[in-house]
């Protein structure tokens, strides 16, 4: 492969991190988004969750492992988010360099 075609693979896969990012910010500020999943399921329902896992009625080790598979998939959810935006905003950085790197290259040739 050579270098501008790897430049431009770079700009592509940078570009589509970069929508990912911009999608799940657009998606974050939505009313309904922050109603239900914001705060319905990773605050409250999350809550609830750690109250309950308390509780004597979720002493029992096969409710105590229900419990932490809720928790482990509320937390892993919200680190998808985080790293999705992550990455999205380390792409703008990269997409910035790739695309100086392509003018140099352009105006090589």
């Amino acid at each position: 492969m050579s270098e501008l075609t790897e430049i431009e693979v770079s700009i592509e896969a940078a570009r589509a991190k970069v929508k990912v990012k911009d999608d799940m910010l657009k998606l974050q500020k939505d009313p309904l988004f922050k109603k239900v999943v914001m705060e319905g399921y990773l605050k409250d329902y999350v809550l609830g969750l750690v109250m309950f896992k308390a509780s004597p009625p979720a002493a029992s080790l096969q409710g105590q492992e229900r419990i932490d598979a809720e928790l482990n998939g509320a937390s892993r959810f919200n680190n998808f988010m985080k790293m999705g935006i992550n990455e999205g905003l380390r792409a703008e950085m990269d997409l910035e360099n790739h695309e100086a790197e392509l003018a140099l290259i352009e105006d090589e040739e």
